[in-house]
């Protein structure tokens, strides 16, 4: 038995997907840029961190979070926080 043959099960897998590509849409972008703009880094930080969970690797989401870093007065220096190269 395939997943073809559970339909259901398909669809709710189609689901979270779907639920987590917009969780991580909202967190690593507008959540994070309100945090910015409120001068809250830490609060920025910890939004990235859940979005790094949902998409681990994010070339944009390290970027953030180093400047949220920096923001702190943390070592954001390639060797600390690599990042990804952007795809």
């Amino acid at each position: 038995m395939g997943p073809r043959d559970r339909p259901c099960l398909t669809n709710t897998v189609q689901a979270v997907r779907r639920l987590l590509s917009y969780a991580f849409l909202v967190l690593a972008s507008y959540e994070s840029s309100e945090a910015f703009r409120e001068n809250n880094p830490a609060r920025a930080l910890a939004l990235l961190d859940v979005a790094d969970a949902i998409r681990p690797g994010s070339a944009s989401v390290c970027a953030r979070r180093k400047r949220a870093m920096g923001m702190m007065g943390r070592d954001t220096s390639e060797a600390a926080q690599p990042c990804p190269a952007p795809r």
